[in-house]
């Protein structure tokens, strides 16, 4: 006999949710509440209900990444391709050359470049 443990649904605990509400919006008013939930890295359901209730925003409430987030990871990764590629160069040579020193100035660059742009991220959530 095999017991296999089901996933919980984590979205739907402590609420009983079978209602729904239907409103029309202008494009400009749906871009707004948009808007607003991403910048919160929230479902616009969930936005509006922590509006409309004045609740807390639940705290498993996740939303997928947004393109530019993506887009700043995807740069980040080939940012972090590169740093391989010079922290590589130069433990193949024995020798510490002026060419070494221009890959590690380089990658120090690539270093805090990453983490200002990091840094700036988080502060805009």
């Amino acid at each position: 006999m095999s017991t296999t443990k089901k996933k919980r649904n984590w979205s739907k605990v402590n609420r009983n949710c079978s209602k729904t509400i239907k409103f029309r919006l202008s494009d400009n008013e749906f871009a707004q509440i948009a808007n607003a939930a991403e910048r919160q890295s929230i479902t616009i359901g969930a936005y509006a209900r922590s509006i409309l209730l004045n609740t807390p925003i639940p705290r498993q409430s996740r939303r997928p990444l947004a393109k530019k987030d993506m887009a700043i990871i995807g740069r980040y990764l080939g940012q972090l391709g590169r740093l391989s590629t010079y922290i590589s160069q130069t433990t193949k040579s024995p020798y510490i050359t002026q060419e070494t020193l221009s890959v590690l100035t380089e990658t120090k660059q690539l270093l805090l470049q990453i983490h200002s742009d990091l840094h700036t991220l988080l502060q805009q959530k």
